[in-house]
């Protein structure tokens, strides 16, 4: 992690050095900064993709260190969560059972900001005793959403299987089916079947 916060440390690092050059340059020479915009533009890009790729580790691991004190799992009907009707699906207070569930949660990169619209259609709650620790809902198959994150987190493609598995392993079918039923109207590949 040091390393990558270093490599991003001095791309910016580049980027401001490239930028103070052209500005010179161009009162220098006397040619206008448009010439070159689409230099800065690189740098630009560079830099929002370089901070996309680092922060996302630093995303994942704060996911995974509010979750990790969870002495409970509550999974529920997020649609029902929000609206206040019935809503609980299932619950464990398995150390071993939760940990592995968390294990399951592996990030891709993506860019910070972006969500879709909807609210998903399951929630995972981690508490500690009565304490809520956190809470995210899944969204579409591919990616979680916590009340604070800034946009939505991806997940990897082995993780959505795994998490998809695992509540299928407790008897929750109903999401597998839904997510199927939306990348079938969608023409998009769906999750093989379990067992």
């Amino acid at each position: 992690m040091e390393f990558a916060i270093a490599g991003l440390v001095l791309y910016i690092f580049f980027v401001i050095v490239t930028f103070l050059f052209y500005s010179v340059k161009n009162a220098i020479t006397g040619q206008k900064i448009k010439r070159n915009l689409n230099k800065i533009s690189f740098c630009i890009t560079g830099v929002i993709l370089l901070i996309i790729v680092v922060l996302t580790p630093f995303r994942s691991s704060s996911l995974k260190t509010k979750m990790s004190g969870a002495s409970s799992l509550v999974v529920k009907d997020n649609v029902g969560r929000i609206t206040n009707t019935k809503s609980f699906l299932y619950e464990t207070n398995d150390r071993d059972e939760i940990d592995d569930f968390i294990s399951h949660i592996k990030l891709i990169p993506s860019m910070i900001g972006s969500h879709c619209l909807c609210v998903g259609n399951v929630a995972f709650e981690f508490y500690d005793k009565d304490k809520l620790l956190c809470v995210f809902s899944l969204h579409h198959g591919d990616h979680i959403r916590t009340p604070k994150s800034l946009g939505d987190l991806y997940l990897s493609s082995s993780s959505t299987i795994l998490i998809y598995n695992w509540l299928s392993e407790k008897g929750i079918h109903k999401f597998r089916e839904e997510l199927k039923e939306e990348r079938d109207s969608n023409r998009k590949p769906v999750l093989p079947s379990s067992g």
